[in-house]
Order: C-alpha cells, then structure tokens, then sequence
C-alpha cells in the first residue's frame, strides 16, 4: 500500500533533472572547463545546495514517521544498470531522513497499539519529493568521485558538468563499478568476525539489506535459543558477527592509550550485543519484527530496561577495546545513539535512536551500516594495533584460501615462513600461498582500508591508493620473474612447480586505470587480476 501512494505521489512532482538545474551554481559559466580538483569544487557546491533542501524537506515529518515509510518502500523503485545504484540511491533516501528535527507525535492508526502512520498519496508527496533529491545526490555524489579519479568536465547549463571523453579513462572506471557490484558481500573486516556461528558469547545482531520487491527472508519464531526458522516477506538478512579481530588485534598490539574511535561507537556495538542477549534469552518477538523492517519500536523506559539488563554481561569486552568510555547505563546508550548519525558526506545513515515521545525506533539496519565503518582503525593511528591489523589481514586470507581447491601442499605453505633469500640476499616475504595441479600463486597481502576520504572519491586519495596498488603490482611482477629465472634459492624451491605466478590482494576492490594492474593472469581455467579483492581471489579459486 506505501509503495502504490508513493508511486502515484511522484506525479507533478519535480524529478532529479529538475532539481540538480535549480542546484547549479551560478559559476563559472556553461562551457567552462573543469579539472578533476575543480570540477570536484564545482560539484561539490551542488551537494551542498541539494542538502539543504534535504533539510528543509526532512523537518515535515518527525523521524519515527519518515523510517517507517522508508522501510515499507520496495528498493526495486530506485533500480538502474548497476545492482549499486538501488543501495545508494535508497541509503541516501534513509539518510536524509535522519536530518529530521521535528519532535511532534505522529498519528497512529493501528490496533493493538501497532503503529501506522497515515499512507495515502498526498501523505506520501514529502517522501516522493525526498526521495528525488536523494536520487540527484546520488548521481552528483557519483560524479564526484569520476572527478577523484581523474576525470575532467565542462560545466553545463541545465545538468552536471559532462564528462570530457577519454576512452582509457573510461574504461578503468566502467571495470572498477562493474568489479564493485559482482563484489558486494563483505569478506572480511578487521574489527568482526563475520557469519559468527551461534556457539559463543558476546555476539552482535545485526542486518543486511536485501533487494526486490518485498521477497522472502529468514527469520525465525521464539527465542533464539529454542528458534523455529521460517520464511517472511521482509527487507533484511539478520546477521551474527562478533569483535574477535579487534579482541585479536587488541591482545597483540595493546590500546597504548590511543583513541582511534568515534563518540557514540562504543555505544553501537553495545546495542547490537544487547539485542543478540534480547533475542537469544529474553524477547519472542526479535526475530520476526526485524528482518521484516530492520528497526525496533518500544517505549523508551522499556530500551532502556533491557540495555541495563544486558550492559554488566559486556563491560569487559567493551572496556578491552573501548577503555574508559563504556556507557554505564541504558539512559546513556539511548542518548548517545540519537546523535550518532547522520552523515552527509560520505554517506552514513543515522540517528541509530529516533526518539519519538515516550517511545524510541532502534534503527539496526543504520548501527549495522555504521558499524563497518566505525569500527575500522583509520591508518593514522600508527603504531602497533595498525601492524597487527595488517598482520591478521594476512592470516585471514590464507585461511580462507585453505577452504577453497587451492589449499597449499606443505611444500607452497614453507614459502610463507620467513623471508625468501637468494645469494645471501633477501628477496622479499611471502604473504599467502595457494596451489592446484602444479600451479603456484604467491601472494602478497595489501591492508589498504576502505577510508572516508576514499569513499568520497577525493582525488589525492584515490590517486595515492592507486599509485600504491600499481607499484605494489609492479614489485611483485618482478619477485615472481626472478623466482621463474631462479627456481631455487638459498631457502626455497618452487623449481617442482609448472607454473608460477602473482597476485595482489587488497580487502576492497581498488581503483586502477593502470593496465598492468588490471591484467588477467594467464592461467587456465582461472579468472582473477594482477590485483584483486579478496572477494575477488576467492570466488576464482572457488571455480
């Protein structure tokens, strides 16, 4: 029923061309020439302007009342070439929502003191309106990052700057997107252990979106412990994860008194830990509701209640990798989630706690999202919990290379066991090993985060990682010649293999228009580049 009314609410409605021409800055002027650092200056000036008219548009509802018609919205409404462009186009819809200031009570209609907000077309006009502004920050945000990797524009009167025609240019970009979309699920994360069975403690319950018009998702009936899996119409895949690789990476290197995290992070984690004890051995309810619309709605003294149940089975965890800003109550969870979130600019969804009233809309689906983000240690921490992120990225990814056909026999594995040496000098290390059928892959492992500033496309980011990927390709393009010219050295020997080759392997698809670095490896019957995500690695050794 929201999706028919916000289908028939778009009528007469201005749409994402009509609102990016009003969102053109006045200079410089049509046929102007715009370099990659200005055309992202240019650019830059229209988000700004469309989010503000997010703002103004964000105040005519409260925020409980926005979530709960996002999420009763098919995400099939905003689909184009790349299954990319539903989940930006519908998460910057969500996150503008969370610009909301609006305190007034919204209308229920529902029996039993279910929540329905009114649902008919002109109700859902703001929500159409909205959600073409999200569409055109969409597209400007897009263009935004073409201009960080390198691409160069002329201003236009009536829509974004074009793009000057450079068909290499193009190229690399086109392969980066379509890499992106093939490599959406996430492999590995330093902070979380992902796809956590249920057999430990200390887990995080959180949801990934899913597309389609309403399809079937799992859920499950009573308490977790004692569940009866079912299918539902639903928008989100419940997810167990838990901090073991920051627990890890914690033991290794030591907090050493730096504070790499966000204010509000602790109390993300914290909310999604509770909710796992909730669903686990308290709450019947947990694993029907949230698949179905990814958030939670109580009164607040009853969030609360629970978060204060739960807060004294997580300190030590919770002191061990945030020492000294653990919330100590529920009352101080709740505060501290109704201001994480939003972010404009990149994109993060927010607030985590809309409240309304006496009541409070736990977003999981937003803490879910930001937690990926905010639980990543930005490289200029320095010091020793960045090395032992790097050192576990290596571990992880022979691990999952040994449960794939290419599990190395113990002659590859030795490779990995200090440095290889040659006439008594040191040629390099080698980080992970996979092998079949005489085919040797030496692999050396890059921890290049997915940062804010990249995510952004700010061109000296992208510039700087790219340039980091192509020498790194580039080095290890020169140890496996030498390897193939010298089979056998001071302490190794690969001279019993047919065919040795190299591949780079970064956590997230990178950037490169460099054609070294985008090359295929010639080997039979396998299908990766010179540098690949470790999505990418895993799903060629899969076959």
């Amino acid at each position: 029923m929201v999706t028919e009314s916000f289908t028939a609410a778009r009528s007469g409605l201005p749409g994402p061309g009509e609102l990016i021409a009003d969102a053109l800055p006045p200079s410089p002027k049509p046929g102007s020439a715009l370099d990659p650092v200005a055309a992202s200056e240019y650019l830059t000036r229209v988000r700004l302007t469309l989010e503000a008219l997010a703002d103004q548009l964000a105040q005519l509802y409260p925020p409980d009342q926005w979530i709960w018609y996002t999420r009763r919205l098919s995400s099939d409404l905003f689909s184009g070439h790349l299954v990319t462009t539903q989940f930006a186009d519908h998460g910057v819809l969500e996150t503008l929502t969370g610009l909301s200031r609006n305190q007034e009570a919204g209308v229920t209609l529902g029996p039993e003191g279910r929540t329905i907000f009114p649902f008919g077309v002109e109700d859902l006009r703001p929500v159409a309106s909205m959600a073409a502004v999200a569409v055109a920050l969409s597209q400007t945000h897009s263009w935004i990052r073409r201009a960080g990797k390198g691409t160069e524009f002329v201003v236009r009167s009536d829509d974004l700057p074009e793009p000057v025609l450079d068909a290499d240019l193009e190229g690399a970009i086109s392969v980066f997107d379509e890499r992106v979309a093939a490599d959406l699920q996430l492999h590995w994360h330093p902070a979380l252990e992902l796809n956590a069975s249920n057999d430990k403690v200390h887990h995080l319950l959180g949801v990934t979106m899913v597309l389609g018009q309403w399809p079937k998702v799992l859920a499950w009936e009573g308490r977790l412990l004692e569940r009866r899996w079912i299918w539902l119409e639903g928008q989100f895949h419940m997810k167990l994860m838990t901090l073991d690789g920051l627990l890890d990476t914690v033991a290794v290197a030591g907090q050493s008194g730096t504070r790499w995290w966000k204010k509000g992070t602790p109390s993300v984690v914290a909310l999604l830990q509770s909710l796992w004890y909730e669903a686990t051995f308290m709450s019947d309810s947990v694993g029907k509701n949230v698949p179905k619309v990814g958030y939670i709605r109580r009164k607040r003294d009853l969030a609360e209640h629970f978060l204060d149940l739960t807060l004294p089975l997580l300190q030590d965890d919770l002191e061990t990798v945030f020492p000294g800003e653990v919330p100590k109550s529920g009352a101080q969870v709740l505060n501290d989630l109704e201001s994480v979130g939003p972010d404009l600019w990149p994109i993060q969804p927010g607030p985590v706690a809309r409240r309304s009233g006496d009541e409070v809309s736990l977003d999981i689906w937003a803490a879910s999202a930001r937690l990926h983000h905010d639980l990543l240690i930005p490289p200029q921490t320095g010091g020793e919990i960045v090395n032992a992120t790097a050192f576990r990225f290596e571990r992880v990814v022979q691990d999952r290379i040994d449960k794939t056909p290419w599990v190395p026999s113990a002659n590859a594995r030795a490779l990995t066991r200090g440095h290889l040496k040659l006439n008594g000098k040191t040629l390099t290390d080698i980080d992970a090993v996979a092998e079949k059928d005489g085919v040797l892959l030496l692999i050396s492992c890059k921890n290049l985060p997915f940062s804010p500033a990249y995510d952004a496309g700010e061109y000296r980011v992208i510039r700087n990682v790219a340039s980091t990927v192509d020498n790194g390709v580039e080095f290890w393009r020169k140890i496996v010649q030498k390897l193939r010219s010298d089979p056998t050295g001071d302490n190794y020997d690969v001279s019993t293999f047919d065919e040795v080759h190299g591949v780079l392997v970064t956590p997230h698809t990178t950037y490169s228009r460099d054609s070294q670095t985008l090359r295929l490896l010639p080997i039979d019957g396998l299908t990766v580049r010179a540098a690949a995500s470790l999505g990418e690695l895993l799903k060629a050794l899969d076959g």
